[in-house]
């Protein structure tokens, strides 16, 4: 059945190769065949419709048949917590440096679920909250001189490097402009 997920086709076959668990529970109910109808995930991630049958000649066209239309709101769902989640990460993410945002820094700060805050390691053991303010001498020089593109690079370049000197648990944000 993982053969048909990763061919895209739908597959039915005896519950033989499935887990013993699963395959004594669907025993106990008289169905002997499992069928495998492969849904596309844009977020990149394997789903499957996987239904058990109890006659094994009528189910493959049955559930060919049948898994169309399921396949397809299936994948709608999918598609849709996939946009949802772009769409929830651009909310509370900088375009231009991938930090949080002044919106999503200010949810974090504000504990808006304190373990939100206390996973990003926001808040150590004892409940104290550190916090560095960074704020870019001479930057709109940069920008007058060089120009936006090259202030836009020089401000990747200080989210990379706040970045990478932080440790995991550490949260970065970018509050706007050239304040991080």
């Amino acid at each position: 059945w993982r053969d048909a997920v990763s061919s895209g086709q739908v597959a039915v076959t005896s519950g033989d190769d499935i887990p013993t668990g699963a395959r004594a529970v669907a025993s106990r109910l008289g169905l002997h065949a499992v069928g495998v109808a492969p849904v596309a995930d844009p977020g990149g991630g394997g789903a499957a419709l996987v239904a058990w049958f109890d006659l094994p000649e009528a189910a493959v066209m049955e559930f060919a048949h049948a898994s169309m239309e399921l396949r397809e709101l299936l994948g709608l769902a999918l598609e849709r917590r996939h946009h949802l989640s772009r769409l929830d990460h651009a909310v509370r993410h900088d375009g231009l440096t991938g930090l949080l945002n002044r919106s999503g820094f200010l949810e974090l700060a504000a504990g808006i679920g304190h373990h939100a805050a206390a996973d990003a390691g926001a808040v150590t053991d004892d409940g104290r909250v550190a916090l560095l303010y960074v704020d870019l001498d001479g930057f709109k020089l940069i920008n007058d001189t060089h120009g936006h593109d090259v202030g836009d690079r020089v401000l990747q370049d200080v989210a990379r490097r706040l970045r990478d000197s932080t440790r995991d648990s550490d949260s970065v944000g970018r509050r706007g402009g050239d304040e991080f």
